[in-house]
Protein backbone atom coordinates (compact mmCIF):
# COMPACT_ATOMS: atom_id res chain seq x y z
CA UNK A 1 0.00 0.00 0.00
CA UNK A 2 1.13 3.26 -1.13
CA UNK A 3 2.10 5.31 1.98
CA UNK A 4 0.40 8.48 3.06
CA UNK A 5 2.63 11.85 2.49
CA UNK A 6 3.95 13.33 5.95
CA UNK A 7 3.44 16.76 4.71
CA UNK A 8 0.70 18.62 2.78
CA UNK A 9 1.06 21.30 0.15
CA UNK A 10 3.62 24.22 1.36
CA UNK A 11 2.31 27.30 3.00
CA UNK A 12 1.90 30.16 -0.07
CA UNK A 13 5.03 31.79 -1.18
CA UNK A 14 5.50 35.53 -1.37
CA UNK A 15 3.81 37.39 -3.59
CA UNK A 16 5.13 37.53 -7.14
CA UNK A 17 7.24 34.54 -6.13
CA UNK A 18 6.94 31.54 -8.21
CA UNK A 19 7.36 28.72 -6.15
CA UNK A 20 7.43 24.79 -6.90
CA UNK A 21 6.62 21.92 -4.18
CA UNK A 22 7.16 18.23 -4.94
CA UNK A 23 5.15 16.99 -7.08
CA UNK A 24 4.41 13.28 -5.98
CA UNK A 25 1.35 11.15 -7.38
CA UNK A 26 -0.72 13.89 -8.72
CA UNK A 27 -0.26 15.91 -5.48
CA UNK A 28 1.94 19.14 -4.15
CA UNK A 29 3.67 17.57 -1.58
CA UNK A 30 5.69 19.86 0.74
CA UNK A 31 9.69 19.43 1.14
CA UNK A 32 12.33 19.45 3.13
CA UNK A 33 13.37 23.35 3.13
CA UNK A 34 14.05 25.52 -0.56
CA UNK A 35 16.61 25.85 -3.32
CA UNK A 36 16.20 29.39 -4.47
CA UNK A 37 17.14 30.74 -8.02
CA UNK A 38 18.43 34.50 -8.71
CA UNK A 39 18.51 35.92 -12.18
CA UNK A 40 21.61 35.08 -14.77
CA UNK A 41 21.07 38.80 -15.05
CA UNK A 42 22.07 38.96 -11.48
CA UNK A 43 25.13 37.43 -11.86
CA UNK A 44 26.38 40.32 -14.35
CA UNK A 45 25.31 42.93 -12.53
CA UNK A 46 26.14 42.27 -8.85
CA UNK A 47 27.34 38.96 -8.14
CA UNK A 48 28.05 39.62 -3.89
CA UNK A 49 24.29 40.63 -3.84
CA UNK A 50 23.23 37.30 -6.07
CA UNK A 51 24.96 35.54 -3.49
CA UNK A 52 23.74 36.88 -0.46
CA UNK A 53 20.42 36.88 -1.26
CA UNK A 54 20.57 33.07 -2.19
CA UNK A 55 21.85 32.39 1.11
CA UNK A 56 19.43 34.64 3.14
CA UNK A 57 16.55 32.59 1.83
CA UNK A 58 18.21 28.97 2.22
CA UNK A 59 18.40 30.18 5.81
CA UNK A 60 15.20 32.08 6.46
CA UNK A 61 12.68 31.58 3.96
CA UNK A 62 10.58 34.40 5.59
CA UNK A 63 13.15 37.10 4.43
CA UNK A 64 12.42 40.08 2.85
CA UNK A 65 14.74 39.24 0.14
CA UNK A 66 12.50 37.29 -1.43
CA UNK A 67 10.95 40.39 -2.65
CA UNK A 68 14.15 41.48 -4.00
CA UNK A 69 14.01 41.72 -8.13
CA UNK A 70 16.51 39.32 -8.47
CA UNK A 71 15.15 36.36 -6.92
CA UNK A 72 13.37 34.08 -9.83
CA UNK A 73 11.43 31.45 -7.87
CA UNK A 74 12.28 28.63 -5.28
CA UNK A 75 12.28 24.38 -5.48
CA UNK A 76 11.54 22.23 -3.18
CA UNK A 77 14.08 19.66 -1.96
CA UNK A 78 13.49 16.15 -1.13
CA UNK A 79 14.17 13.97 1.88
CA UNK A 80 14.48 10.63 1.85
CA UNK A 81 11.04 9.94 2.76
CA UNK A 82 9.76 12.18 -0.05
CA UNK A 83 12.04 9.83 -2.84
CA UNK A 84 10.26 6.63 -1.10
CA UNK A 85 6.56 8.04 -2.07
CA UNK A 86 8.00 9.50 -5.55
CA UNK A 87 9.22 5.87 -6.07
CA UNK A 88 6.31 4.24 -4.72
CA UNK A 89 3.50 6.21 -5.91
CA UNK A 90 5.41 5.33 -10.04
CA UNK A 91 5.89 2.00 -9.29
CA UNK A 92 2.08 1.55 -7.99
CA UNK A 93 0.85 3.46 -11.06
CA UNK A 94 3.16 1.83 -13.65
CA UNK A 95 1.69 -1.39 -14.21
CA UNK A 96 -2.09 0.35 -14.78
CA UNK A 97 0.16 3.07 -16.87
CA UNK A 98 1.33 0.47 -19.44
CA UNK A 99 -2.05 -1.52 -19.77
CA UNK A 100 -3.42 1.90 -21.54
CA UNK A 101 -3.78 1.36 -25.08
CA UNK A 102 -0.30 2.22 -27.02
CA UNK A 103 -3.31 4.16 -29.37
CA UNK A 104 -4.19 6.58 -26.39
CA UNK A 105 -0.56 7.07 -24.57
CA UNK A 106 0.26 8.68 -27.64
CA UNK A 107 -1.96 11.40 -27.41
CA UNK A 108 -0.18 12.62 -24.81
CA UNK A 109 2.26 13.65 -27.39
CA UNK A 110 -0.39 16.04 -28.46
CA UNK A 111 -1.56 17.54 -25.42
CA UNK A 112 1.90 18.18 -23.95
CA UNK A 113 2.63 20.39 -26.90
CA UNK A 114 -0.42 22.53 -26.94
CA UNK A 115 0.60 22.71 -23.52
CA UNK A 116 3.70 23.58 -24.81
CA UNK A 117 1.95 26.50 -26.99
CA UNK A 118 -0.06 27.37 -23.88
CA UNK A 119 2.89 28.20 -21.84
CA UNK A 120 5.18 29.65 -24.47
CA UNK A 121 5.40 33.06 -22.96
CA UNK A 122 6.42 31.56 -19.03
CA UNK A 123 8.80 29.10 -20.32
CA UNK A 124 10.57 31.93 -22.30
CA UNK A 125 10.56 33.77 -19.65
CA UNK A 126 11.47 31.20 -17.20
CA UNK A 127 14.96 30.61 -19.72
CA UNK A 128 15.85 34.00 -19.99
CA UNK A 129 15.67 34.49 -16.02
CA UNK A 130 18.34 31.63 -16.49
CA UNK A 131 20.42 33.71 -18.29
CA UNK A 132 19.59 32.36 -21.46
CA UNK A 133 19.62 34.59 -24.56
CA UNK A 134 16.21 35.09 -25.91
CA UNK A 135 17.14 34.07 -29.47
CA UNK A 136 18.39 30.22 -27.76
CA UNK A 137 15.43 30.41 -26.07
CA UNK A 138 13.22 30.24 -28.77
CA UNK A 139 15.35 27.64 -30.53
CA UNK A 140 15.02 25.32 -27.36
CA UNK A 141 11.32 26.04 -27.31
CA UNK A 142 10.89 25.32 -31.12
CA UNK A 143 12.61 21.89 -30.75
CA UNK A 144 10.73 20.95 -28.67
CA UNK A 145 7.73 21.57 -30.52
CA UNK A 146 9.29 20.04 -33.11
CA UNK A 147 9.91 17.03 -31.12
CA UNK A 148 5.92 16.29 -30.51
CA UNK A 149 5.02 17.71 -33.77
CA UNK A 150 2.39 15.10 -35.43
CA UNK A 151 5.09 14.10 -38.11
CA UNK A 152 7.32 12.76 -35.42
CA UNK A 153 4.45 11.04 -32.99
CA UNK A 154 3.67 8.87 -36.29
CA UNK A 155 7.25 7.87 -36.17
CA UNK A 156 7.40 7.33 -32.29
CA UNK A 157 3.97 5.33 -32.94
CA UNK A 158 5.52 2.96 -36.00
CA UNK A 159 8.79 1.76 -33.59
CA UNK A 160 6.89 0.67 -31.02
CA UNK A 161 6.04 -2.65 -33.50
CA UNK A 162 8.26 -3.06 -36.67
CA UNK A 163 7.53 -6.16 -38.25
CA UNK A 164 10.32 -7.00 -41.26
CA UNK A 165 10.18 -10.26 -43.49
CA UNK A 166 13.79 -11.90 -44.39
CA UNK A 167 14.96 -14.57 -46.12
CA UNK A 168 11.36 -16.33 -45.55
CA UNK A 169 11.15 -15.02 -41.84
CA UNK A 170 9.25 -12.80 -39.93
CA UNK A 171 10.97 -10.62 -37.65
CA UNK A 172 9.14 -8.80 -35.32
CA UNK A 173 10.61 -5.58 -32.59
CA UNK A 174 8.16 -5.36 -30.10
CA UNK A 175 9.16 -2.47 -27.63
CA UNK A 176 7.87 -2.92 -24.10
CA UNK A 177 7.51 -0.27 -21.02
CA UNK A 178 11.05 -0.93 -18.56
CA UNK A 179 8.34 0.00 -15.12
CA UNK A 180 9.53 3.31 -13.47
CA UNK A 181 12.37 5.18 -15.17
CA UNK A 182 14.37 8.13 -13.56
CA UNK A 183 15.38 11.22 -15.14
CA UNK A 184 18.25 13.77 -14.04
CA UNK A 185 18.72 16.57 -16.34
CA UNK A 186 21.31 18.41 -16.50
CA UNK A 187 21.71 21.85 -15.46
CA UNK A 188 22.82 23.82 -18.40
CA UNK A 189 19.73 22.57 -20.14
CA UNK A 190 16.99 21.37 -17.19
CA UNK A 191 13.93 22.17 -19.50
CA UNK A 192 14.53 20.73 -22.51
CA UNK A 193 16.17 17.79 -20.62
CA UNK A 194 12.99 17.41 -18.55
CA UNK A 195 10.33 17.61 -21.11
CA UNK A 196 11.53 14.23 -22.82
CA UNK A 197 10.09 12.48 -19.75
CA UNK A 198 7.11 12.68 -21.84
CA UNK A 199 8.35 10.33 -24.35
CA UNK A 200 8.81 7.61 -21.58
CA UNK A 201 5.34 8.15 -20.91
CA UNK A 202 4.35 7.54 -23.93
CA UNK A 203 6.26 4.35 -24.01
CA UNK A 204 4.19 2.75 -21.38
CA UNK A 205 6.65 3.99 -18.43
CA UNK A 206 6.32 5.91 -15.24
CA UNK A 207 8.59 8.37 -14.87
CA UNK A 208 9.79 10.32 -11.33
CA UNK A 209 12.08 13.47 -12.57
CA UNK A 210 14.51 15.05 -11.09
CA UNK A 211 14.90 18.68 -10.93
CA UNK A 212 19.00 19.85 -10.87
CA UNK A 213 19.23 21.91 -7.42
CA UNK A 214 22.60 23.97 -8.02
CA UNK A 215 22.77 24.55 -4.18
CA UNK A 216 26.83 26.00 -4.91
CA UNK A 217 26.07 28.73 -7.58
CA UNK A 218 22.83 31.45 -7.76
CA UNK A 219 21.04 29.60 -10.75
CA UNK A 220 18.99 26.27 -10.48
CA UNK A 221 16.61 24.19 -11.94
CA UNK A 222 13.05 26.10 -11.80
CA UNK A 223 13.00 25.31 -15.38
CA UNK A 224 13.22 21.30 -14.59
CA UNK A 225 9.98 22.03 -12.15
CA UNK A 226 8.12 24.39 -13.87
CA UNK A 227 8.23 21.65 -17.02
CA UNK A 228 6.43 18.59 -15.48
CA UNK A 229 3.50 21.94 -14.45
CA UNK A 230 2.96 21.52 -18.05
CA UNK A 231 1.85 17.68 -16.99
CA UNK A 232 -1.18 18.24 -14.57
CA UNK A 233 -3.88 18.58 -17.67
CA UNK A 234 -1.78 16.04 -19.84
CA UNK A 235 -0.84 13.01 -18.13
CA UNK A 236 -1.92 10.53 -15.98
CA UNK A 237 -1.45 11.69 -12.61
CA UNK A 238 0.03 8.77 -10.29
CA UNK A 239 2.59 8.11 -13.03
CA UNK A 240 4.34 11.24 -12.81
CA UNK A 241 6.75 12.60 -10.06
CA UNK A 242 8.94 15.45 -10.02
CA UNK A 243 10.92 16.92 -7.37
CA UNK A 244 13.98 19.05 -6.48
CA UNK A 245 17.55 17.52 -5.60
CA UNK A 246 18.26 15.25 -2.80
CA UNK A 247 21.38 17.40 -1.12
CA UNK A 248 20.62 15.82 2.11
CA UNK A 249 19.30 12.21 1.04
CA UNK A 250 21.12 9.02 0.01
CA UNK A 251 21.40 8.56 -4.09
CA UNK A 252 18.05 8.52 -5.59
CA UNK A 253 18.43 5.97 -7.88
CA UNK A 254 19.51 3.55 -5.25
CA UNK A 255 15.79 1.97 -4.96
CA UNK A 256 15.09 -1.25 -6.90
CA UNK A 257 12.26 0.27 -8.76
CA UNK A 258 14.17 2.61 -10.77
CA UNK A 259 15.48 2.08 -14.48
Amino acid sequence: MLREAAQEESAEAPSGLKSYDLYIAGKDVAGDGWVYTVSGRSLLEDVFTSVSLKRSLEQDPESEAAKHPYVVGRCAIADDASIDLATQAAAAAAAEWQAVPLERRMKLGTRFREELIKHEDEFLRMLVAESHPVKLARWELSCLLQIYAPGSLRWYDKQMRVEKEYNGRRLILHRQPDGVVAFNPPQNAPLPSAALCVLALMAGNAVVVRAPAASRSPPCGCCATSSPRCWRSSTPRPACSTRSAPTRSRPWTAGSRIR
